[in-house]
């Protein structure tokens, strides 16, 4: 079967933390920027291709098959997170119509301290020098463009990062629906001391 789900938003968005939050479910499995390009996402047959060696290009495939593997004969819903993934929307959906897609939004720019703070990191080797916040606004820009064509595109289910991770768990439990898998209360308890204690919100609150 093809991807069932993608996951993005602008790059420094919170996509990572939102596949981490995904991944607790038992059900679904969501590798990380695992296809090198739209026409392989939209053609991979799944699970399969998460045991396709020939996936290589960069160490998330390797992290992307342990994951598969930890939940292999579990998972029933795979997806694949990739931030840029609205710049091929149009062509991903024509190929994959019944894949779902999840974009993660930080309000008031909140991904442009990040690519500030990158762009000027001369020891990484993963980020353009000079690529700051202003250029995160342009791509936003895009990204907003395309999702506005609904056609083109497909229905998107929009998280709001500090929903996700200030508030409560309402937004994981709306993802969790929308990519049709069963309530876990294992996951939200883990998300609440995990990753809603790490952005500082009180555990169990």
């Amino acid at each position: 079967m093809s991807l069932d789900f993608v996951v993005f938003g602008v790059p420094r968005s919170g996509t990572d933390a939102l596949t981490r939050a995904l991944n607790l479910h038992p059900q679904i499995m969501c590798a990380m920027e695992y296809f090198p390009d739209a026409i392989a996402a939209s053609t991979a047959i799944v699970p399969e291709a998460f045991e396709d060696e020939r996936y290589s290009y960069s160490p998330n495939c390797e992290k992307s098959r342990l994951i598969y593997r930890s939940k292999k004969g579990i998972a029933t819903v795979f997806g694949n997170k990739d931030p840029r993934f609205s710049l091929y929307a149009e062509s991903f959906h024509a190929r994959n119509q019944n894949c779902r897609k999840i974009c993660i939004y930080r309000p008031k720019l909140g991904f442009w301290q990040s690519w500030d703070a990158r762009a000027n990191d001369q020891d990484d080797e993963h980020w353009e020098r000079g690529q700051t916040g202003f250029f995160g606004m342009l791509e936003l820009m895009c990204l907003l463009n395309n999702l506005s064509d609904v056609d083109g595109c497909g229905e998107v289910l929009l998280v709001n990062y500090d929903g996700l991770f200030f508030d409560d768990t309402t937004a994981l439990e709306t993802a969790f629906n929308y990519l049709g898998v069963e309530p876990n209360e294992q996951a939200l308890d883990t998300f609440r001391n995990t990753e809603l204690a790490s952005a500082g919100h009180p555990p169990g609150s």
